[in-house]
């Protein structure tokens, strides 16, 4: 499994009360999944669900596959420039 950071972000920006002190509990359900995982504690495959469907978690097979897709689109090149 790989942590999707960026969804990390948005979900804990989405989760501030209007004060902007506060966080809502439900993203401690988040957070603590991914305190976890990190700490190497294993985690039960319904509350590994729960992540990927949020998006937190990318399984590393669909990882490869978005890596496929995205590649014929590659406008920018390997980094060469040939004139």
């Amino acid at each position: 499994m790989k942590i999707n950071y960026d969804r990390i972000k948005e979900l804990n920006i989405e989760s501030l009360t209007s004060d902007g002190n506060q966080q809502l509990s439900c993203f401690y359900i988040i957070q603590n999944g991914v305190e976890r995982h990190l700490s190497g504690e294993v985690l039960s495959e319904d509350y590994k669900s729960f992540l990927i469907g949020i998006g937190v978690f990318i399984e590393e097979e669909l990882l490869g596959e978005r890596k496929e897709i995205v590649k014929p689109f590659n406008f920018m090149g390997d980094g060469t420039q040939s004139n």
